[in-house]
């Protein structure tokens, strides 16, 4: 049966919490947007597992404060408790050096695509792999 509207709601709403979970540092918020044995990855290696995807939050916030992920022009299709999904991502960070502005201005990190294959688990979607496509990269190192 192909998804419904309803499944992709909650396809977007899996987006969103896994957006705002790495980003608030919430690593084990992050992780249960992923199956169990769930996979990241990207041009410098691969995560694997619950544990390993955790500690992937912490790198994260320890080497890009103040980071946010955006995705849009999500394109979800699937079948039954299976769906992939194809979108853009947008990293940005608050600069702490914003050439002596009061506050930190935005910073582009990163563009590129999302290649996502989802299942629904105990009625829940989740990521089974998401693989990001960076087409440009503007931090000094990967986290």
């Amino acid at each position: 049966m192909p998804l419904t509207v309803a499944d992709k709601l909650e396809i977007l709403d899996l987006v969103g919490r896994y957006c705002q979970a790495v980003d608030a540092g919430d690593g084990p918020g992050y992780a249960d947007t992923y199956v169990s044995d769930g996979t990241f990855e990207m041009p410098v290696g691969r995560v694997e597992g619950r544990e390993a995807l955790i500690e992937m939050v912490a790198v994260i916030q320890a080497a890009m404060p103040g980071v946010r992920h955006m995705s849009s022009n999500w394109v979800i299709e699937g079948d039954g408790d299976l769906a992939t999904m194809r979108c853009y991502m947008l990293i940005k960070v608050h600069d702490p050096d914003s050439g002596g502005q009061k506050t930190p201005q935005p910073k582009l990190v990163a563009t590129g695509i999302y290649d996502d294959k989802l299942r629904r688990v105990e009625g829940a979607w989740k990521f089974v792999s998401r693989k990001i496509n960076v087409e440009c990269w503007n931090w000094p190192d990967w986290p």
